[in-house]
């Protein structure tokens, strides 16, 4: 079981000028953690996480496997660096779209690939 550390009250307040409340943050937080712990593995959360995460970071209504290239491109760009001032918490989540995009891009080549065979 990966030890899921509580965020430090600096990464709270950076999550909160977000616009994150702590307990989304929280989440965000263990979600990151249990991801990374698992080799950027997704399927480390249920279906229910993946909606709530994507819920949270604003795609109401999608769990993270069914994002489009679009909404992962909207993502990116709102968590981006330099778009959220060098914010800790906003460069944690970039990453995390990052990764996730890198999944969603790998699933889309397999498909391709088994498509072609």
């Amino acid at each position: 079981a990966t030890d899921i550390q509580p965020l430090s009250e600096d990464m709270v307040r950076a999550a909160g000028e977000l616009g994150f409340s702590e307990t989304d943050a929280n989440f965000i937080n263990s979600a990151i953690t249990r991801i990374n712990s698992n080799k950027g593995n997704f399927s480390t959360l249920s279906i229910e996480e993946q909606s709530k995460l994507a819920d949270i970071l604003g795609c109401r209504g999608l769990d993270l496997s069914k994002l489009s290239r679009a909404e992962y491109k909207k993502l990116a760009i709102k968590f981006h660096p330099d778009r959220t001032n060098g914010n800790q918490f906003g460069e944690d989540i970039f990453k995390l779209i990052s990764k996730l995009q890198k999944a969603y891009q790998n699933s889309l080549n397999q498909t391709r690939v088994s498509v072609a065979q």
